[in-house]
């Protein structure tokens, strides 16, 4: 998780233009992917620590 946490931390949010819209410079769309599967992969951890930390709650 740390690797994770590391590896979100270093991608660039997704660029916009000025008048609020996705970027469409080169390379903007690759980079809007990695940081759209970065947020999801997060997301999957955070939902596994969720569910794991009620279950020791539960059992508490």
């Amino acid at each position: 998780m740390t690797y994770l946490n590391e590896r979100t931390q270093h991608l660039p949010g997704p660029a916009r233009s000025g008048a609020g819209e996705w970027s469409t410079a080169p390379g903007g769309d690759a980079d809007l992917i990695r940081w759209a599967a970065a947020q999801g992969q997060a997301l999957s951890k955070l939902q596994i620590f969720s569910t794991m930390a009620k279950q020791v709650n539960e059992q508490q």
